[in-house]
């Protein structure tokens, strides 16, 4: 069953402990259609952070995103039919759309979002509510929106009361 122990952290993403902390934070670096620009930092609070768990597999969550403020992140191993737990996922299509046995990831900025998605990503750290919905994650990310040259990569940490 899924753990919250901590794993392979991705070696081409060097925001990860960024995101070791209480707080919850998302962080954006590079260079894509969703992002360019400096660095981003998003900080919130419990009043605009929030995890959302949409699908279940074995009775823990598969299908979640994660949000701060106007950005999310949703990660996914629903085709993969196995809960969402600490590991490194890679070979990633868009989250609504994947094939069986493919990850998901998407990221939304605002209303912006992408057609088409690629990438990985590595989930650090995961606790599981009693109800299988998840109530605390670390994730890193590698993003690449709509087969552009640029990508976008970083971390996300939100916990919900």
């Amino acid at each position: 069953g899924p753990t919250d122990a901590g794993v392979d952290v991705l070696t081409s993403i060097d925001a990860g402990s960024e995101c070791a902390t209480t707080d919850d934070v998302f962080i954006v670096k590079g260079d894509d259609l969703l992002h360019n620009g400096p660095p981003l930092v998003l900080t919130g609070t419990s009043q605009d952070s929030s995890i959302k768990t949409l699908e279940f597999r074995q009775g823990f969550a598969s299908y979640v995103t994660i949000a701060v403020k106007d950005l999310s992140l949703t990660l996914s191993t629903r085709s993969l039919g196995t809960p969402l737990g600490a590991g490194r996922y890679v070979g990633v299509a868009r989250a609504p759309f994947t094939e069986p046995n493919e990850p998901g990831l998407e990221m939304i900025a605002g209303y912006s979002g992408c057609n088409t998605v690629s990438g990985e990503f590595t989930v650090v750290s995961v606790h599981f509510a009693v109800d299988g919905s998840v109530d605390e994650i670390t994730a890193n990310y590698e993003h690449h929106c709509d087969s552009g040259q640029g990508f976008n990569y970083g971390c996300v940490h939100v916990k919900v009361p």
